[in-house]
């Protein structure tokens, strides 16, 4: 008997998004900077795509389209859906050492919780 796991990454509002790491072909996948204050300091970058790895708050939208909206909750929509693209709350890191030669996405913070360590 064999036991396959699989690591998937979504949510209920953007399922999907990867498998395994490695991002789904209909999903465009970009990280944004992830802005707070850090000892005192305001506006300080956290995280940036321009980092190495690449690290920020995970942004995705469908290749072909489509999204889902919050019932009746027209402030949360705005808050998540800017521009056509669906902000995770997520922070990722993009992995570019894989020996397939795909691009693997890990995620390794939440920005809520960066806001309780670092904005308060």
């Amino acid at each position: 008997n064999e036991t396959r796991v699989t690591d998937s990454y979504g949510s209920t509002e953007f399922p999907g998004i990867s498998t395994n790491g490695v991002v789904s072909d209909d999903v465009e996948l970009k990280l944004v900077e992830v802005i707070g204050s850090d000892a005192g300091n305001k506006n300080t970058v956290l995280y940036s795509p321009d980092s190495h790895p690449p690290r920020g708050e995970i942004v995705v939208r469908r290749k072909r389209g489509g999204r889902t909206s919050y019932w009746k909750r027209p402030e949360l929509d705005a808050k998540v859906w800017q521009n056509g693209w669906y902000h995770t709350g997520d922070v990722g890191e993009l992995d570019y050492t894989s020996v397939k030669g795909e691009v693997r996405l890990r995620v390794i913070a939440r920005v809520t919780s960066l806001e309780e360590v670092y904005w308060h």
